[in-house]
């Protein structure tokens, strides 16, 4: 008997067969975010110049190369479940991330009390900046879809206990993103200030990853059943291993500039941890594209 394929996969064809939006499009927008993205990469080796100005289009760099990377977030899971899911998917982790950052700020649950500071501006309610909600949902889709790809190395399919696995692995995979993020967000780019006692890494406390892994989890959680990949079939699992390469790079494109600012300041154990998360994901999906 043949898989039964989601309709959310038909859905993402036309009449003829062809996927939408079509690869040109996907394309275009794939070279215009590494065409931005080479520029930024440039200026972060060599140094921005020391001034307020400068400061500032740095940070205005960072939130067009994040608008970016979530649009074509969007389009990648359109490509595999239509727009539908797509949007539902951004609403669950958009929105639960602008709740829980405002929670935690206010009352310092999950992740422990800070605040933000005035780097970044645009505040939802007077309190999280809107950009920060934009990268929960770069950082848990894109590990969600290469989680995703990779659990066909335990299974051919993603089935209950697969999704369960899929779970636990996107939740792991983006904390230790956080790992990477919060060194550089607290001690360089000073976007945000804690008032916890214990800052054993890196003046960040632990209970700030304990919250990003909590937090994922429930996000991941909702996406399994939103998203429901077990019911896609082989072509779930087709679309998942260029998807998978796909969040990859874009992954890659924001550890790999936050390692580089860990590295300018000393800042080494960050480093090796996104070195070996990226290469540890690019290594598990040669394996999965060679079965």
């Amino acid at each position: 008997m043949q898989p039964e394929t989601s309709s959310s996969f038909q859905s993402g064809r036309d009449g003829s067969g062809s996927l939408q939006p079509r690869a040109g499009f996907l394309r275009v927008t794939v070279c215009i975010y590494v065409c931005w993205l080479i520029p930024s990469l440039i200026f972060l080796v060599t140094g921005f110049p020391s001034s307020k100005e400068s400061a500032g289009a740095q940070s205005q760099d960072y939130c067009i190369r994040l608008l970016l990377a979530a649009w074509l977030t969007m389009l990648i899971l359109e490509r595999d479940f239509g727009w539908k899911r797509a949007l539902g998917a951004a609403l669950i982790v958009i929105l639960g991330a602008g709740m829980v950052e405002i929670i935690g700020e206010i009352s310092g649950f999950p992740f422990g009390h800070f605040i933000y500071t005035e780097k970044l501006s645009g505040r939802l309610f007077g309190s999280a900046p809107w950009v920060v909600p934009i990268g929960w949902f770069v950082f848990v889709i894109n590990a969600y879809l290469v989680c995703c790809a990779l659990v066909a190395i335990f299974t051919q399919e993603v089935s209950w206990d697969g999704q369960l696995l899929l779970v636990l692995m996107t939740a792991m995979v983006v904390t230790l993103l956080d790992l990477v993020l919060e060194p550089v967000a607290t001690n360089v780019e000073q976007y945000r200030y804690w008032l916890e006692r214990d800052r054993s890494y890196y003046g960040v406390p632990v209970s700030s990853f304990i919250g990003w892994f909590t937090a994922t989890l429930v996000f991941a959680g909702i996406l399994s059943f939103q998203l429901n990949p077990a019911r896609a079939g082989q072509v779930a699992r087709r679309y998942r291993l260029s998807t998978g390469w796909i969040s990859l790079g874009l992954l890659a494109s924001i550890g790999l500039p936050l390692a580089i600012q860990n590295w300018q300041v000393a800042q080494y154990m960050p480093v090796l941890v996104a070195l070996n998360l990226i290469g540890g994901l690019a290594i598990g999906l040669a394996y999965v594209s060679g079965k």
